[in-house]
Formats: structure tokens, C-alpha cells, sequence
């Protein structure tokens, strides 16, 4: 989970440098800067270590019957996280992409929250009864 925090904030004070890599009418590429490189690598490690935690989580979770239905959640928010980033990877110009890329990234952070929400109300209800 250290590395998706790491990718994000790296991917986040590391900018890109314009919308477009390659703008039409262009006559030969642009050529990106180091800074837009690293913000493209720290993207890509964020991205993969949040697959990981989730199938690392899912995995853990199955082991608990108190937290299956968990495990159930983190492997489709890795599903849907993935197949987003796939989808995003294929034609990373496509219109709307950015729409794509926001909710693949968006949608494990939302399980987390989730996740741990409901963690702490099904301890809490066990605790109560």
C-alpha cells in the first residue's frame, strides 16, 4: 500500500507538461520532459501496487468469514481498476480517456474507504452483541 501512496503523490507534484503528447499538425513528436516521464512512471506505480493490495487484501480477507464479503468487493474493484487501466493503456489519446484513467484510480481508493467503514461497524456490531 506504501507504493500506491508514493505513486500518487509522485504522480501529483510530478506534471504533465501540456493535455496531448502529440498535438495534430505536428510535424515530428514532441518530445516529453524527464518530469512528465516520472509523473507517467509513479502513475504506473500507483496504479499496480493498488492491484496488488487489492488482491493481497481479497486474499486475506477470504481467510476470515467476518470479512469474506470483503474479499468478494476488493477482487471486483480489481477488475473494474484494471480493465479501466487496460482499456485506458490501449489509446491513451482516445476522447474522454482522462474520464477513464480518473475512475480506475478513483475506484480503489473508494473500496479502501468503504472497506474500512464497513470493518469498523461489523467489530463495532460484534462487539454490541
Amino acid at each position: 500500500m506504501g507504493g500506491v501512496g508514493a505513486g500518487s503523490v509522485l504522480a501529483g507534484v510530478l506534471r504533465r507538461d501540456r493535455m496531448a503528447n502529440w498535438l495534430p499538425g505536428e510535424a515530428e513528436p514532441y518530445q516529453q520532459s524527464l518530469v512528465n516521464d516520472g509523473h507517467d512512471y509513479a502513475s504506473l506505480l500507483g496504479q499496480a501496487s493498488s492491484l496488488l493490495s487489492l488482491l493481497t487484501l481479497a486474499r486475506r480477507f477470504r481467510r476470515d468469514p467476518r470479512w469474506a464479503s470483503l474479499g468478494r468487493a476488493a477482487l471486483v474493484t480489481a477488475a473494474l481498476s484494471g480493465g479501466l487501466g487496460i482499456y485506458f493503456a490501449v489509446d491513451t489519446a482516445r476522447p474522454s480517456n482522462g474520464i477513464v484513467q480518473r475512475v480506475a484510480i478513483s475506484a480503489p481508493l473508494a473500496f479502501m474507504a468503504w472497506g474500512a467503514s464497513r470493518m469498523i461497524w461489523l467489530e463495532s456490531a460484534r462487539l454490541r452483541a
